[in-house]
């Protein structure tokens, strides 16, 4: 059945879900181009499962028919009318709505503190009392890091694993070279394309974050630029990166530096075929190419990335109580082991043997990082579960890795 206006086999677009309440579940646009959250019953959560673009609604409702859920085709379609107007669904209105906010994205000379005031305070003094608020987690090392692996959590559970580990950075000065930092962050809603890049200098309320715009451009070249910006919106909401420049202006004090921002998208598909990210020709030679800009100057990388996403929150049947958390320490640990190795193969092959089952989000960017320091070897700092809000028995996995 073919409804004017609507796409003939809708499609939901990828967002996340979550528990909001007894029979309940939250929609939410992580990429920000639907602004508001939108919840659903029982019922209608039940036609959203079904909106995968195979079925036209007169499918769907036979479908729910099946499954003892008799539903009209006009409740289908309704729904559906919804979800294209929240920007919710695939198709023509999303995709209008997508090229106006990357247009007004491309415009803009910065890119904002999107997160300002939401997950950290907006105004400069506020948020450094904030971060100096972890400052007895700091373990200065007796030399400058050459790289770390922190959250992208929140600071309010993350914070004691982003102070240690950023801790391990000396307050520099202004009178010392440039240093050159490259931030690798997960793209939460990149699946297209392995990096993604922007020129644009990060704001943040402590001051703004410059862009290192050659290392940048040769990065692109690399990659091919349609490729390396077809994307670039994403860096408009994500967070990984965001959260990085924060600790990153905080931390250096009157050091000059510059950040490399670089998306990486999911690795799912090579997790699932259980191959090599480096056997794919375009990650080999964007790897390369970053490898050789790092060796011409004193380069720092950071990798904004967490660990396991457990529990109920994320789709597990049932919450990870005492015996099961232990479980996942001890597989997070192997992980870490892997990365203080400076082993980025073995990382990649103990998340691929398990099909990425406790949704190791972190791991792209990780495994960049990796790439850089073959045989390096590093120190675990932290390592801690945090809880989800909300959601008994729903849990995020973070640790803070150094190489000095």
């Amino acid at each position: 059945m073919r409804v004017s206006g609507l796409p003939a086999r809708p499609r939901l677009r990828v967002v996340e879900t979550f528990r909001a309440g007894s029979g309940q579940v939250g929609l939410r646009d992580p990429a920000g181009f639907a602004e508001d959250v939108l919840v659903l019953d029982r019922r209608a959560a039940s036609i959203a499962a079904l909106l995968d673009g195979r079925r036209d609604l007169t499918a769907i409702a036979a479908r729910l028919l099946a499954q003892g859920e008799p539903t009209p085709v006009s409740e289908v379609e309704a729904l559906v009318r919804s979800l294209e107007r929240a920007h919710l669904l695939e198709g023509p209105r999303f995709e209008r709505r997508r090229a106006q906010v990357a247009a007004a994205f491309r415009a803009c000379p910065n890119r904002p503190a999107h997160h300002a005031g939401q997950s950290y305070a907006a105004s400069g003094a506020a948020l450094r009392r904030e971060l100096d608020g972890f400052a007895h987690a700091r373990r200065p090392l007796p030399r400058r890091p050459r790289a770390l692996v922190t959250p992208h959590i929140d600071f309010q559970r993350g914070g004691h694993s982003y102070a240690a580990t950023y801790g391990a950075l000396s307050r520099g000065r202004a009178d010392e070279p440039p240093l050159l930092c490259v931030v690798l962050g997960t793209d939460h809603v990149g699946w297209r394309h392995p990096y993604t890049l922007t020129r644009k200098p990060y704001e943040t309320p402590l001051g703004p974050v410059p862009c290192a715009t050659g290392a940048v451009d040769a990065l692109a070249e690399a990659l091919g630029e349609e490729e390396a910006y077809a994307d670039e919106v994403h860096h408009r909401t994500e967070h990984s990166i965001e959260f990085q420049a924060v600790w990153l202006r905080h931390t250096l004090g009157q050091r000059p530096f510059e950040i490399v921002p670089i998306l990486c998208g999911s690795l799912h598909a090579h997790v699932l075929a259980r191959r090599s990210p480096a056997r794919e020709t375009r990650i080999a030679r964007f790897l390369d190419r970053l490898g050789e800009i790092a060796a011409g100057r004193e380069t720092l990388f950071v990798a904004g990335a967490d660990l396991a996403h457990v529990g109920p929150h994320f789709g597990d049947g049932h919450p990870f109580e005492d015996r099961e958390r232990a479980a996942l320490e001890r597989s997070d640990r192997g992980l870490l082991a892997a990365c203080e190795a400076g082993d980025a193969e073995g990382f990649f092959d103990a998340i691929a043997a398990t099909g990425d089952r406790t949704r190791v989000c972190g791991l792209a960017p990780m495994y960049a990082l990796l790439r850089m320091l073959p045989g390096a070897r590093g120190q675990a700092l932290t390592y801690e579960q945090c809880p989800v809000p909300g959601s008994h028995g729903s849990w995020v996995s973070i640790a803070g890795v150094v190489w000095p």
